[in-house]
């Protein structure tokens, strides 16, 4: 008999064991559901928000499709009367007295002398430029030969000094030996 009730202890521990896991896979799968379910109506929110967005896009671009037919049609417009104004001018300059024609040969004669002009002009700042340059390279050479003449020179007066110093320091040496320097002497 204890085998049967160890039997039965088996049964009912494995009875339990199935209705666990059988509670357990439930759970689990509703925990899925609501997991598909949440990402799904996400996902479904998102799609409303981009279908929104997509149809504000769409209504933008026809309004600005309207709006570039539109302007098409101003600049053709604008096109038109411009070609029209050209031809009209070109009738009134096959029309015109000799002495506006005398009058456009002078304005253009004045353009070129203008131009003319603003060329020398510019020639003439350009030379005035070289001169200055030329100019100011030439001042520092003669102010860089003229510093070194007097480098030089004060060089000189140096050395004179430096030697008029030991003379001296000789004559003044000798004075102290008592040696008597006529002045007569010292002088020619």
């Amino acid at each position: 008999m204890l085998r049967f009730g160890i039997g039965d202890y088996k049964f009912e521990f494995l009875k339990g064991f199935v209705i666990k896991r059988d509670k357990l896979i439930l759970h689990v799968g509703d925990n899925q559901i609501e997991k598909l379910y949440s990402v799904s109506h996400g996902n479904k929110v998102t799609v409303k928000v981009m279908i929104k967005h997509l149809k504000e896009q769409l209504n933008k671009s026809h309004l600005d499709s309207e709006q570039l037919s539109i302007l098409r049609i101003q600049n053709a417009s604008l096109e038109n009367q411009i070609d029209k104004l050209k031809e009209e001018l070109r009738e009134a300059k096959k029309f015109h007295t000799p002495e506006m024609k005398h009058f456009e040969s002078i304005q253009q004669k004045i353009i070129q002398m203008e131009k003319k002009r603003e060329t020398r002009e510019l020639e003439l700042q350009q030379i005035i430029k070289n001169a200055k340059h030329t100019a100011s390279v030439e001042m520092d050479q003669e102010v860089n030969k003229w510093k070194g003449i007097v480098d030089s020179k004060n060089s000189e007066i140096q050395r004179f000094r430096t030697e008029l110093d030991s003379i001296l320091d000789v004559l003044k040496l000798l004075q102290k030996q008592g040696v008597v320097i006529p002045v007569s002497a010292a002088v020619s």
